[in-house]
């Protein structure tokens, strides 16, 4: 490094820099960057093609979703935050350390089906499939995805998790959660391939296939919310003699084969 004074038209943006707010040489450092990005754009990282890059709307659950160009062709992914967001409802301690334990030891370990109990329940085939990430390029900045059609197979992991037992009591909302969304997606797949089959995709309003979607999920979560009201959990306690702990608390884990519902 030198202490040479600058000279010429160097010196002039020197003066020029001091002159400047830190947010305004800010701004246009990371004006730059993106230019710098633009030109040296990876060869062998996917890309957002430009226009193709939205939310899909699950009941007031957003999941960035985006069409994709590169070595592979076409592809639709969702992002990793999204999906662990649809299903466990937040990027929970438990869930990061796992992953973080995973990425340790060489292992791709997805957020939304990092929890142990889950394990048995994914094969090989599934780690090297729709479970493998996809990490691409948006913008200016590369962003962790996975093929759009993960969101059924993880679904599905949940599912024969709880079937097998496998679940502890506070996971149990979870995989509920995991069959509302793979029954609104089946049916919204019926509707697209008529709209497709019959034409009527090419006038149908934009977003309507989301919009009904996310009311096939408010309609069962709201036919589950009543199925069983909160005199039945208190009734149940009362006829076992157990002490009732209100709706606040975990119930026992036994009350979930009762109803095969759980309520949190």
């Amino acid at each position: 490094m030198t202490n040479e004074i600058p000279k010429g038209r160097a010196k002039g943006g020197y003066a020029r820099a001091a002159r400047l707010s830190q947010d305004h040489r800010s701004a246009i450092a990371s004006e730059a960057a993106k230019i710098r990005w633009k030109d040296h754009r990876l060869p062998d990282v996917p890309r957002v093609l430009e226009g193709f890059k939205s939310d899909l709307n699950l009941a007031g659950v957003t999941i960035p979703c985006a069409v994709l160009s590169g070595p592979r062709g076409i592809q639709r992914v969702l992002t990793e935050n999204g999906i662990t967001y649809a299903i466990l409802g937040e990027r929970s301690g438990a869930s990061k350390r796992l992953k973080k334990a995973a990425s340790e030891g060489g292992a791709l370990l997805p957020l939304f089906v990092a929890p142990s109990q889950l394990k048995p329940f994914i094969s090989k085939e599934l780690e090297d499939g729709p479970l493998k990430p996809i990490d691409y390029q948006d913008g200016d900045r590369i962003v962790r995805g996975y093929d759009a059609a993960v969101l059924v197979v993880v679904c599905n992991i949940w599912l024969s998790a709880r079937q097998a037992g496998a679940l502890q009591t506070q996971q149990l909302p979870k995989a509920q959660k995991a069959e509302l969304l793979t029954r609104a997606l089946a049916e919204t797949g019926i509707v697209a391939l008529v709209d497709e089959a019959t034409g009527y995709e090419k006038v149908r309003p934009q977003n309507a296939l989301q919009r009904y979607l996310e009311i096939l999920v408010r309609k069962e979560l709201a036919a589950w919310a009543k199925k069983f009201p909160d005199e039945f959990y208190e009734n149940i306690y009362r006829l076992k003699g157990w002490p009732w702990p209100g709706m606040g608390k975990n119930r026992y884990s036994v009350v979930a084969y009762y109803t095969g519902v759980p309520k949190e």
